[in-house]
Protein backbone atom coordinates (compact mmCIF):
# COMPACT_ATOMS: atom_id res chain seq x y z
CA UNK A 1 0.00 0.00 0.00
CA UNK A 2 3.08 2.46 0.00
CA UNK A 3 2.21 2.81 -3.60
CA UNK A 4 -0.48 5.13 -2.32
CA UNK A 5 1.87 8.14 -0.92
CA UNK A 6 2.83 8.54 -4.31
CA UNK A 7 -0.33 8.85 -6.30
CA UNK A 8 -0.68 12.19 -7.60
CA UNK A 9 -4.41 11.70 -8.64
CA UNK A 10 -6.51 12.36 -5.12
CA UNK A 11 -9.40 10.38 -6.86
CA UNK A 12 -6.83 6.99 -7.38
CA UNK A 13 -5.92 7.86 -3.61
CA UNK A 14 -9.29 7.84 -2.66
CA UNK A 15 -10.25 4.83 -4.35
CA UNK A 16 -6.53 3.12 -3.13
CA UNK A 17 -6.95 4.24 0.58
CA UNK A 18 -10.79 5.03 0.95
CA UNK A 19 -12.34 2.40 -0.68
CA UNK A 20 -9.58 -0.79 -1.11
CA UNK A 21 -7.54 -0.05 2.40
CA UNK A 22 -10.11 1.43 4.67
CA UNK A 23 -12.96 -0.57 2.96
CA UNK A 24 -11.15 -3.59 4.61
CA UNK A 25 -9.55 -2.71 7.51
CA UNK A 26 -12.08 -0.84 9.20
CA UNK A 27 -15.11 -3.56 8.61
CA UNK A 28 -12.28 -6.41 10.14
CA UNK A 29 -11.65 -3.83 13.09
CA UNK A 30 -15.38 -3.44 13.97
CA UNK A 31 -15.96 -7.48 13.88
CA UNK A 32 -12.84 -7.85 16.22
CA UNK A 33 -14.05 -5.38 18.19
CA UNK A 34 -18.04 -6.18 18.28
CA UNK A 35 -18.08 -9.85 18.04
CA UNK A 36 -14.64 -11.04 19.80
CA UNK A 37 -14.89 -8.39 22.36
CA UNK A 38 -18.50 -10.04 23.22
CA UNK A 39 -16.99 -13.33 22.97
CA UNK A 40 -14.80 -12.94 25.58
CA UNK A 41 -17.11 -10.59 27.72
CA UNK A 42 -15.11 -7.59 27.01
CA UNK A 43 -17.68 -4.89 26.51
CA UNK A 44 -15.54 -1.87 27.18
CA UNK A 45 -13.72 -2.97 24.07
CA UNK A 46 -17.23 -3.83 22.28
CA UNK A 47 -18.20 -0.26 22.82
CA UNK A 48 -15.08 1.09 22.04
CA UNK A 49 -15.47 -0.89 18.71
CA UNK A 50 -18.81 0.62 18.10
CA UNK A 51 -18.07 4.16 18.87
CA UNK A 52 -15.21 3.82 16.27
CA UNK A 53 -17.60 2.09 13.38
CA UNK A 54 -20.01 5.19 14.30
CA UNK A 55 -17.67 7.18 12.71
CA UNK A 56 -16.16 4.77 10.51
CA UNK A 57 -19.69 4.83 9.11
CA UNK A 58 -19.72 8.02 8.09
CA UNK A 59 -16.52 8.21 6.39
CA UNK A 60 -17.25 4.84 4.26
CA UNK A 61 -20.85 6.92 2.65
CA UNK A 62 -18.86 9.81 1.58
CA UNK A 63 -16.35 7.59 -0.15
CA UNK A 64 -19.02 5.34 -1.44
CA UNK A 65 -21.25 9.39 -2.53
CA UNK A 66 -18.38 10.04 -4.06
CA UNK A 67 -17.87 6.91 -6.47
CA UNK A 68 -21.26 7.18 -7.26
CA UNK A 69 -20.61 10.90 -8.37
CA UNK A 70 -17.78 10.07 -10.33
CA UNK A 71 -19.91 7.29 -12.31
CA UNK A 72 -23.19 9.46 -12.56
CA UNK A 73 -21.10 12.45 -14.23
CA UNK A 74 -19.20 10.70 -16.69
CA UNK A 75 -19.75 6.48 -16.88
CA UNK A 76 -16.98 5.85 -18.81
CA UNK A 77 -15.33 6.76 -15.24
CA UNK A 78 -16.49 3.41 -13.80
CA UNK A 79 -13.77 1.64 -16.29
CA UNK A 80 -11.65 4.40 -14.12
CA UNK A 81 -12.38 3.04 -11.06
CA UNK A 82 -12.35 -0.41 -11.50
CA UNK A 83 -9.14 -0.18 -12.81
CA UNK A 84 -7.79 1.67 -9.76
CA UNK A 85 -9.33 -0.74 -7.97
CA UNK A 86 -7.83 -4.02 -9.43
CA UNK A 87 -4.89 -2.00 -9.23
CA UNK A 88 -4.85 -1.03 -5.44
CA UNK A 89 -6.78 -4.15 -3.95
CA UNK A 90 -4.39 -6.97 -3.37
CA UNK A 91 -2.65 -5.28 -1.45
CA UNK A 92 -5.28 -3.70 0.75
CA UNK A 93 -5.88 -7.95 0.81
CA UNK A 94 -2.53 -8.69 1.49
CA UNK A 95 -2.24 -6.62 4.32
CA UNK A 96 -5.44 -7.52 5.75
CA UNK A 97 -4.02 -11.37 5.80
CA UNK A 98 -1.05 -10.29 7.43
CA UNK A 99 -3.49 -8.11 10.04
CA UNK A 100 -6.21 -10.84 10.64
CA UNK A 101 -3.07 -13.44 11.03
CA UNK A 102 -2.46 -11.95 14.32
CA UNK A 103 -5.64 -12.38 15.61
CA UNK A 104 -6.49 -16.05 15.58
CA UNK A 105 -8.57 -16.29 18.83
CA UNK A 106 -10.64 -18.50 18.57
CA UNK A 107 -10.80 -17.80 14.29
CA UNK A 108 -11.94 -14.38 15.12
CA UNK A 109 -9.57 -12.89 13.11
CA UNK A 110 -10.19 -15.25 9.93
CA UNK A 111 -14.24 -14.18 10.60
CA UNK A 112 -13.80 -10.63 10.59
CA UNK A 113 -11.54 -10.87 7.34
CA UNK A 114 -14.45 -12.84 5.52
CA UNK A 115 -16.97 -10.44 6.74
CA UNK A 116 -14.63 -7.21 5.30
CA UNK A 117 -13.69 -8.72 2.17
CA UNK A 118 -18.01 -9.12 1.51
CA UNK A 119 -18.82 -5.75 2.29
CA UNK A 120 -15.59 -4.31 0.45
CA UNK A 121 -17.47 -5.96 -2.26
CA UNK A 122 -20.41 -4.83 -1.88
CA UNK A 123 -19.39 -0.78 -1.34
CA UNK A 124 -17.64 -0.81 -4.66
CA UNK A 125 -20.40 -2.75 -6.77
CA UNK A 126 -22.32 -1.14 -5.55
CA UNK A 127 -21.10 2.32 -5.72
CA UNK A 128 -20.30 1.83 -9.42
CA UNK A 129 -22.86 -0.03 -10.83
Amino acid sequence: MEVALTLTDWSEVIVAVNVCLEGLLQPFQRELYLTGARTERDMGTAMLGRHCWTDEERHLGWTEAFLRLVVEAEPANRQVLQDWFDTHAPAAHAALDALAAGFPFGGAGAAAAEIARDELTKLFEGAVQ
